[in-house]
C-alpha cells in the first residue's frame, strides 16, 4: 500500500485516503477484466485499457497536491477525441468525464473575476437557450453546450493561477504534437484511428469527403479533415508564443520543431482555410511579439516553415500543390472542387434567408439542413450553413448570432487588457483567435463539442489573461 506520507497533510487528507482505497479496490476489478464486461455493451482491448487507465488516474489525483491542474490538463488533451463510451444505456466521452471530476474538485473556488469573457460566457448560454429548445434533439445541445462552457470555466480557474498560462499553452503544445502525430501516420498508412476497434485502426473511410484525388485526408482523433484543420490551425500561434517564452534557445527551437510537425500535419489535412488562418494566425503572432523574441523566434519559424513545405509537397505531390493553389480562385474551371465551392456559395445564401425568415431566434441548433432545401439548395443529411456565423444566424437567429459576436468582441476586450502586462501569451492568443475566426469563414466545425471545447479553452486563457492584468502590479519589498 502507498506510505501515508505519500498523500498531502490538508484538510482533505482523509476524503484522498478514503478514494485512494475505493480506486484501488475499482483497479484490481478493471485488470481482471470483469468491470469492461459489466459495464459495456461492446467490450474491447480500448475499452479495457480506459478501465485500468481510469482507476489509475483516480488513485493518483489523490496524492496530488493540486489535482485541479492535472485534471485540467488532462481535458486539454482529450478534448479533441471524439469517442463515446456506452455503458449502462448512457453515452459518456472522455471529456465529460474528465470535466465531471474536474468539477467536483473546482466548485469551492467560484469566485470573482476580472475579466469581459467570464459574464459574456453566462449570457452566451443564456442567449442560446431558444436556439436549443427548437432543436430536434434539444438534450444533445445542452451537453454540447455544457460541456464547452465547463471545460472553458475549469480552464480559466487553472490559467489564473500563477505559472497558470504557460501550464495551459503546453497542454495545447502537447496536444498539438498528439494531433498531428496521428495524422501523419493516417496519411501515410491510409488508416484511421478507430478506437472501437480491437486493433485501434480501420481502413481510411470512402466518402469523397475524406479523399481528395489519390492522397487521403487525415482527421487524426477529430470528427474530420476540417476539424483536424481548425483545431491545428489554433494551436500554431500559441506554439510560437510558447517557443518565445523559452530561455534557452535550444528549448525554444525544439517548441519549433513541435510547431513544424503540426504545420505538417495542418497542411495534409487539405483544409484550405485553415491552412490560411494558420499561416495568417502565425505571422501575427510573430509581429505582435515583444520586440526582444521576435527576431529570433521569426527566423526559426522562416527555417522550419520552410522545411515543412518541402516535406509536404514530397508527401502529397502535385495533388497537394493543386489543392493550395485552388485557395486563390476555388471555383474556377479547372479546380478539382469547384463544384463544391460553387454550391458553398448557394449554400451561403439559403443560408442568409434561413435567418432572414427566422429572425428572432432561428429554426433551431441542428435544423437549417432540412431549412436550406426550402430556399433551392439540395442538400445531404451531413450538411450545413458552410460558415459559422450564418448557421448561427440560421439556426439561432439574430438573438444566436449576436451571442456569438458577443463573445469575440468580449474576447478582444480582453485581449486589449492583458496586451500590456501579458504581451507574449496575448500575441499567441490574438493569433489563435484570428484563426479560428478565418476557418469559420467556410465551415461550421464548431458544432462538435471537439471543437469548440478547444475554443472554450483558448477564451478561458484570454479570460486569464485579462484578469491577471487586471490585478494589482506586486511591488517589491523595499529595501532595508
Amino acid at each position: 500500500m502507498l506510505p501515508l506520507r505519500a498523500f498531502p497533510n490538508d484538510d482533505w487528507r482523509g476524503f484522498r485516503l478514503l478514494v485512494f482505497t475505493l480506486s484501488t479496490v475499482g483497479l484490481a476489478l478493471a485488470a481482471s477484466g470483469l468491470l469492461a464486461t459489466k459495464v459495456f455493451h461492446q467490450p474491447t482491448t480500448i475499452k479495457y485499457v480506459v478501465t485500468v487507465v481510469g482507476f489509475c488516474l483516480l488513485a493518483l489525483l489523490t496524492t496530488v497536491r493540486s489535482p485541479l491542474k492535472l485534471l485540467v490538463g488532462l481535458a486539454i488533451l482529450v478534448a479533441p477525441i471524439r469517442a463515446v463510451f456506452t455503458f449502462q444505456d448512457a453515452q459518456v466521452t472522455p471529456l465529460l468525464a474528465v470535466d465531471l471530476l474536474a468539477l467536483l474538485v473546482a466548485l469551492p473556488r467560484f469566485g470573482s473575476a476580472r475579466t469581459a469573457l467570464r459574464p459574456m460566457s453566462i449570457v452566451f448560454g443564456l442567449l442560446l437557450l431558444p436556439a436549443v429548445a427548437g432543436a430536434t434533439s434539444p438534450g444533445s445541445w445542452v451537453v454540447w453546450l455544457l460541456a464547452t462552457i465547463a471545460t472553458g470555466w475549469l480552464t480559466f480557474i487553472v490559467a489564473r493561477e500563477p505559472g497558470g498560462p504557460a501550464f495551459v499553452v503546453s497542454m495545447l503544445v502537447v496536444s498539438a504534437l498528439i494531433q498531428s502525430v496521428i495524422a501523419i501516420w493516417e496519411f501515410k498508412t491510409k488508416h484511421q484511428l478507430f478506437l472501437y476497434s480491437a486493433s485501434g485502426s480501420t481502413a481510411t473511410s470512402d466518402e469523397a469527403f475524406f479523399h481528395y484525388a489519390n492522397l487521403i485526408r487525415p482527421s487524426g482523433t477529430l470528427p474530420d479533415p476540417i476539424g483536424l484543420g481548425q483545431v491545428l490551425a489554433l494551436y500554431l500561434p500559441m506554439i510560437v508564443a510558447y517557443a518565445a517564452s523559452m530561455r534557452r534557445l535550444s528549448r525554444g527551437l525544439l517548441v519549433l520543431c513541435v510547431g513544424g510537425v503540426t504545420a505538417l500535419g495542418l497542411a495534409l489535412s487539405l483544409s484550405r482555410m485553415s491552412l490560411v488562418g494558420g499561416l495568417v494566425g502565425t505571422l501575427l503572432t510573430l509581429l505582435l511579439l515583444p520586440r526582444g523574441r521576435r527576431l529570433t523566434t521569426g527566423g526559426g519559424v522562416l527555417v522550419i516553415g520552410v522545411a515543412v513545405g518541402a516535406i509536404a509537397l514530397s508527401f502529397g505531390g502535385s495533388e497537394l500543390q493543386a489543392r493550395v493553389n485552388s485557395i486563390f480562385d476555388p471555383t474556377a474551371s479547372h479546380v478539382r472542387t469547384a463544384s463544391g465551392d460553387i454550391q458553398r456559395e448557394q449554400i451561403w445564401h439559403a443560408a442568409l434567408r434561413v435567418g432572414e425568415h427566422n429572425a428572432v431566434t432561428g429554426v433551431g441548433l441542428g435544423n437549417i439542413t432540412t431549412a436550406l432545401p426550402k430556399y433551392g439548395v439540395p442538400v445531404n443529411a451531413a450538411a450545413n450553413a458552410q460558415n459559422t456565423f450564418l448557421q448561427f444566424f440560421g439556426e439561432g437567429g439574430l438573438v444566436a448570432l449576436l451571442a456569438l459576436i458577443g463573445v469575440l468582441v468580449a474576447a478582444l476586450t480582453d485581449l486589449g487588457r492583458s496586451f500590456r502586462r501579458e504581451r507574449l501569451w496575448a500575441a499567441g492568443a490574438v493569433g489563435s483567435l484570428v484563426a479560428t475566426v478565418v476557418t469559420w469563414s467556410t465551415d461550421v466545425e464548431v458544432r462538435y463539442v471537439q471543437i469548440s471545447a478547444t475554443v472554450a479553452i483558448l477564451l478561458a486563457l484570454i479570460a486569464a489573461l485579462s484578469d491577471s492584468a487586471a490585478a494589482p502590479a506586486k511591488t517589491p519589498p523595499a529595501a532595508p
